[in-house]
C-alpha cells in the first residue's frame, strides 16, 4: 500500500514481538522492516526470567523493581546486550552473505526471497493464505520499497508557534488568554 501510493520511500518500518534471532532480523527485513525492536529477547540477557510480576514491583531478579533489596539482586550489565546484540549482527551478516547482499539496506522488501513452504505444512498454518505478504510490489516507475528520504521537518512554520508567540505575555504572567 505505501510502494503504491508513492509513499514508502518517507516512512520507516519497524518491527517488535519475538525478533530474538539474526534470521527473525532478515525475515523482517525482507517483508520490508528497517527498525527492529528486541524488548523481551533485550530483559533475558539481563537476566530476567519473565515471572510476569512487572507490574507489581516484585520482580526477583531486580529489574522491574523500585525496593532496594530486590534491586540488589539485579546482576545485568550492559555489556550483556552488547554481546547479544553483536551475536545477532553476525549471524545476520552470515545470512546476508548467503543470500548475496552487501548492504543490509539492499536487502529491505525483496520478499521474493522468501518462502512459506515449511510454514504452510505446519498443522497451525494450514490453511492459511499468505500469498499476498510475499507479492513484490511494482516499481518499475521507480518508486522505492524501502526509505531512501529523511522527513523534512516541517513543523517551524506550523500554525501553533504563531499562536505561542500571541499567547506568550499570558504564559509568562499566567494569566488566561
Amino acid at each position: 500500500m505505501l510502494v503504491q501510493n508513492n509513499l514508502r520511500d518517507r516512512i520507516t518500518l519497524q518491527t517488535d514481538g519475538q525478533i530474538k534471532t539474526g534470521r527473525d532480523v532478515v525475515i523482517a527485513a525482507l517483508l520490508g522492516a528497517e527498525r527492529f525492536g528486541f524488548g523481551t529477547s533485550a530483559l533475558v540477557t539481563m537476566g530476567c526470567t519473565l515471572l510476569r510480576k512487572c507490574h507489581e514491583g516484585a520482580c526477583t531478579f531486580g529489574i522491574a523493581t523500585q525496593d532496594p533489596e530486590l534491586r540488589k539482586r539485579f546482576a545485568g550489565k550492559p555489556e550483556h546486550i552488547q554481546r547479544f546484540m553483536f551475536f545477532i549482527a553476525e549471524e545476520v551478516r552470515g545470512i546476508m552473505a548467503q543470500l548475496g547482499f552487501r548492504k543490509f539496506e539492499d536487502m529491505v522488501g525483496k520478499v521474493e526471497y522468501l518462502s512459506t513452504q515449511k510454514a504452510i505444512e505446519h498443522y497451525k498454518a494450514k490453511g492459511l493464505d499468505f500469498s499476498a505478504l510475499f507479492v513484490r510490489p511494482d516499481v518499475s516507475d521507480g518508486r522505492a520499497i524501502r526509505k531512501t528520504h529523511p522527513q523534512q521537518n516541517k513543523l517551524t512554520d506550523h500554525l501553533d508557534w504563531q499562536i505561542i508567540d500571541k499567547l506568550k505575555p499570558a504564559i509568562d504572567s499566567k494569566q488566561k488568554a
